[in-house]
């Protein structure tokens, strides 16, 4: 194929303005509206692509007047409340008894489930893809100096597009970055911290090297210094890092989106304050017009006042008023186009993040779940690709516990997210115990939403099985008696 060369040079700013447009998604998912103006004002330095650095630096975003919509943290919020809102149940298959009761405690705590919760949507709100670090403190023997044991501390979610990945050498490098303050020059200086993990096998390797404010690399005791740490340099036989990868995320374009709505809010308020009826005064007559002890504000822009020559009826001899026009109906449809248009991105209906304007604008005559059947089809598929990610997780805090689980042996269950009511539950288990597809127990504890102990369960069955002896008894004795069910009408003969 010819012109492959030219190809190759318009695609070397891909990876830059992938990172870019990361950034820029993440922190508008998190309505950081002031790093979202930083990025865009400084754009130059996060892409050398000319184009793409002038367009965000014309941003209306940037503009004093702009008003932030955020429609990308309502995406974010709705489809991480589709998957985590019911309740997540875990169990571990092989009677480790020991597990469960760890496991059960982090699920009571909800430090875990949020910190899942937390990467899904770092994840989602980027190129699909975002890395739980498990923070660890490592003791060693005083003797010996072999290590003892890894304590976890504590978990960070850190986003694709802030780390550095060498796939062919298997290191993935975090840098965090902290003020130190410059004794000499009494003033703080920014050093760069780089936490290298270097995969070996089935464990890794942690190596911290700091970087003073000009890049020159720190010594080790210049790196435990300032980091307040006692070592520089650790192995694990185990990796303290998880990547989630949902396959795509659910803002491509949510940046240009934001500029849109940001724009529609702007002229909503103008429309707001130029759809008044406005009366028009003559200029030499300014002097008759005041608002307090102050004249007339030629520049208030919610005056419903405006200066004109000749503003006065001849024949009435009455000041002109002229009814204002609203483009209310325009604006709001360009809102509800460009919420659309974000939630096509984001592949969910647009009813699932509750705005009624969309949903009436798509004239949808689904009912119930019908109305998102992609939403729920993507979140179907994300609790897919979230229930291994959750499962190596708690098999290394297990691990840290001397407890060895295979990730086979944990399963967990997601409620739905829409549960149907009482009735047509019960309607529909009473048919699928009919027909035999699943037994009464399961049946009460689908009704109970697992939440009898296995003696209540025990216990409510029995009930059920004599309340259905005792029916088919009182059918068999009217049948005995000659008496049936049937209805019968005067004056028809059997």
């Amino acid at each position: 194929m010819k012109g492959l060369k030219d190809l190759y040079k318009a695609r070397e700013t891909k990876k830059e303005n992938s990172d870019l447009m990361n950034a820029l998604s993440y922190f508008c998912s998190l309505r950081e509206w002031g790093t979202v103006r930083s990025i865009l004002s400084n754009a130059n330095k996060y892409t050398s692509d000319s184009y793409i650095a002038t367009k965000l630096k014309n941003s209306f975003l940037l503009d004093q007047r702009a008003k932030y919509f955020g429609i990308g943290e309502d995406i974010v919020g709705s489809m991480s409340n589709m998957v985590f809102g019911g309740n997540v149940s875990i169990k571990v298959d092989n009677d480790n008894k020991e597990a469960q009761l760890i496991i059960d405690k982090l699920i009571r705590d909800g430090y875990f489930m949020q910190s899942i919760n937390n990467v899904y949507k770092a994840a989602i709100s980027t190129n699909g893809r975002s890395y739980l670090f498990m923070e660890l403190t490592s003791y060693f023997s005083t003797t010996t100096n072999y290590k003892i044991k890894d304590e976890f501390i504590k978990y960070t979610v850190v986003p694709e597009f802030e780390l550095k990945i060498d796939e062919l050498n298997n290191l993935v490098i975090r840098s965090i970055y902290k003020e130190i303050y410059n004794e000499k020059e009494k003033v703080n200086e920014t050093f760069r911290f780089d936490y290298e993990y270097r995969i070996v096998d089935k464990g890794s390797t942690l190596t911290i090297v700091g970087y003073d404010k000009d890049d020159k690399e720190l010594s080790a005791e210049e790196t435990m210094y300032y980091l307040g740490i006692d070592i520089t340099y650790v192995e694990y036989d185990f990796i303290p890092f998880g990547v989630i990868n949902v396959g795509e995320g659910m803002l491509p374009n949510i940046i240009h989106i934001e500029e849109s709505l940001a724009k529609t809010l702007y002229y909503q308020d103008e429309d707001l304050s130029n759809s008044q009826t406005g009366e028009y005064i003559p200029e030499d007559m300014i002097n008759e017009v005041h608002i307090g002890a102050e004249s007339y504000n030629v520049f208030d822009k919610y005056e419903t006042r405006r200066i004109v020559k000749g503003g006065i009826d001849k024949d009435s001899n009455k000041i002109v008023s002229v009814e204002g026009k609203s483009s209310i109906g325009t604006i709001e449809r360009n809102l509800a186009l460009n919420v659309i248009k974000a939630t096509l991105d984001a592949k969910i209906n647009p009813i699932s993040i509750g705005y009624i304007l969309t949903d009436r604008l798509g004239g949808n005559t689904d009912v119930g779940s019908d109305k998102e059947r992609a939403s729920i089809r993507l979140r179907e598929t994300h609790i897919d690709k979230l229930k291994p990610f959750i499962a190596k997780e708690l098999k290394k805090l297990l691990y840290l516990e001397n407890i060895d689980v295979n990730i086979d042996d944990i399963s967990m269950f997601f409620a739905q997210y829409i549960t149907p009511n009482i009735e047509s539950l019960t309607n529909t288990l009473a048919k699928q115990i009919q027909f035999g597809l699943i037994s009464i127990e399961t049946a009460v504890r689908k009704i109970n939403k697992d939440e009898l102990t296995d003696e209540e369960v025990e216990k409510e069955v029995e009930r059920i099985l004599q309340q259905m002896v005792q029916m088919d008894f009182n059918v068999g004795q009217q049948l005995k008696s000659g008496i049936d069910n049937r209805l019968k009408g005067e004056g028809v003969e059997e």
